[in-house]
């Protein structure tokens, strides 16, 4: 047991709890207790779901079956028919390289591949395919949220076999997943059963975590010279063995200038006095050897920073950490970095290593060995990534557009350029030479574009931009019950049912032009309604009834003697 009595703090292990002398106690689930899901022989057959010849039309396969919270419940996994009889490749190709972290391990390049896209709430991906393909490549990319122009390589596996088992590690739960599958060249089709479930890692420490990407890769690539911004956050840390976490260790592909980094280390959950984050060098690991990464100096007990790391514990954010805090919002480890000058298939891969404090800190009890290394894969394109934009269209209308810029992102491409567009059929629908810019396609209907992009020094690259559809507002119209005189109608309340509507107006002639002064307080008469949705709209006509009121003009009869009666219906009203 190691204790600090001025701070009043212990950090100890025993059998089942950790005490703490601020009275709080922490019940430790030991190694082993926590039950792995089991992952059920029965799946979920969806049957023929027929892939995407590219990213822009994956097929989807909804959600996989939620992972079972290490209780020893069971997982039904997802199982799918398909084929890449037909498939072709993209031009340029992305794949990622280096797969299972091993140099020069890399998918299959050109190849008929195909592509599925499914969401996660697993921190791993169990994923098996039996086909009739003579080799076998999968690559897994998560979506950050912009789609296939975005995709972040999140790990690959290959086989000679055609057929494989694996699991991908370093998933982040609620995250979309793209799958791309192909065999071993642009000849080598098959028919595939695909079976996935995503599970979680009952026994790591690192429990969620994520890398932010700006910008992401196109196609896999960045250009030689660029700078990528990058943050690794762990969002819920478990600690195992009470190991604090100790260092984080980003290891860059040789394609990266290490000369160029700049690091940003997060904050710490110690409360003032205690440890800080930082960047070192030659850290001893007991698998790695010696690294360059981020790693907590000083902590409460052992006393402030010295610039080393290794006497030391690591950030306690646990819930019996001094100031009482749970990690929340987590650790940010970020940093700044250019790929080298134009280095074709330069390796810009990034594994990132994790430690607690009772690897290489000076914690004594050993955890978090089980906890995966992030991946991260990209390469260097010598050639101008070109830029691309595109506004959205109407459904009725098809009056999207869409631009590409052979200049680039960095500024560098060599004009004038040749642009060549390509609908989603595959149909060229417009080519132009020695353009001096920027080109932009106008009345576009909603849909993925590739434009292949020459430049002056014969540098050619294809990418694709997406037209986006708006909805277009519904509206359903009834006429309102009819009303007597002097009476008037509330055209806006219950004779309208709409949806995807921005704004309602109403008018009076049908060519829309007149505005009704007041719609809650109309006579009789046929109004005009429109409903517009971001500059879509969709029209219909109301008819209000109003009935004249009858007037009563009564007369008393004259009077009659007994037994006479008298007809008030004649002459009387």
């Amino acid at each position: 047991m190691e204790e600090n009595y001025s701070n009043i703090y212990i950090k100890f292990f025993v059998a089942l709890t950790i005490i703490f002398a601020t009275a709080q106690t922490y019940t430790y689930a030991m190694p082993g207790a926590g039950a792995p899901c089991v992952i059920s022989g029965s799946p979920t057959n969806l049957g023929v779901v027929t892939a995407g010849d590219d990213c822009a039309s994956a097929g989807s396969l909804g959600a996989l079956d939620v992972p079972c919270a290490c209780d020893g419940g069971t997982i039904v996994p997802t199982q799918v028919s398909g084929s890449t009889v037909g498939a072709t490749a993209e031009d340029p190709y992305g794949t990622i390289i280096n797969c299972g972290g091993i140099i020069g391990n890399n998918m299959a390049s050109p190849a008929a591949d195909v592509w599925y896209t499914f969401d996660v709430s697993g921190n791993s991906l169990n994923l098996d395919i039996v086909s009739t393909m003579s080799e076998i490549s999968i690559g897994v990319y998560s979506d950050p949220g912009g789609g296939c122009g975005s995709l972040i390589p999140q790990g690959c596996a290959n086989d000679a076999s055609g057929s494989l088992s694996t699991i991908f590690e370093n998933i982040v739960p609620g995250m979309t997943i793209y799958l791309q599958i192909s065999g071993a060249d642009e000849t080598d089709f098959g028919d595939f059963t695909l079976t996935l479930s995503n599970d979680v890692s009952c026994f790591a420490c690192i429990l969620e975590n994520n890398l932010t990407v700006n910008p992401p890769p196109i196609n896999g690539t960045y250009q030689g010279g660029q700078t990528v911004d990058f943050c690794y956050s762990i969002t819920d840390f478990s600690q195992e063995n009470t190991n604090w976490l100790h260092g984080i260790v980003p290891v860059f592909g040789s394609g990266w200038d290490l000369g160029t980094l700049v690091v940003s280390p997060p904050g710490t959950c110690e409360p003032t006095g205690g440890g800080t984050w930082g960047w070192f060098t030659n850290i001893p690991t007991p698998s790695d050897g010696n690294v360059d990464g981020f790693f907590f100096d000083g902590d409460q007990i052992n006393g402030p920073p010295d610039g080393n790391p290794t006497n030391n514990y690591g950030d306690d954010c646990g819930a019996g950490s001094p100031n009482g805090n749970f990690i929340v919002s987590g650790w940010d480890f970020c940093w700044s970095i250019n790929a080298q000058d134009c280095i074709e298939g330069g390796d810009l891969g990034i594994n990132i290593l994790n430690y607690a404090d009772g690897e290489t800190g000076s914690w004594t009890d050993l955890a978090c060995e089980v906890d995966f290394t992030y991946s991260f894969a990209s390469s260097i394109t010598c050639c101008p990534i070109s830029i691309v934009s595109s506004t959205p269209t109407c459904a009725a209308t098809c009056d999207g557009t869409a631009t590409v810029d052979g200049l680039g992102a960095l500024g560098a491409g060599a004009g004038p350029w040749d642009y060549t567009w390509e609908n989603a059929s595959g149909t060229v629908i417009s080519s132009n030479t020695n353009v001096n810019g920027p080109e932009t396609l106008i009345n576009l209907c909603a849909g993925t574009y590739t434009i292949t992009v020459t430049d002056n020094n014969g540098c050619v690259t294809v990418i694709d931009v997406t037209v986006g559809l708006i909805p277009t507002p519904t509206l359903t119209l009834n006429n309102p019950a009819p009303v007597c005189s002097p009476a008037t109608v509330d055209i806006t309340a219950g004779a309208i049912s709409s949806t995807d509507v921005g704004t309602i107006a109403y008018y009076t002639d049908v060519a829309m032009t007149s505005l009704v002064p007041d719609a809650t307080a109309v006579g009789a008469g046929t109004y005009y309604v429109e409903a517009t949705n971001s500059g879509c709209t969709t029209n219909g006509s109301i008819v209000v009834t109003v009935n004249t009121t009858p007037t009563l003009t009564l007369n008393n009869p004259a009077p009659v003697c007994s037994p006479l009666t008298v007809d008030i219906t004649a002459g009387a009203i």
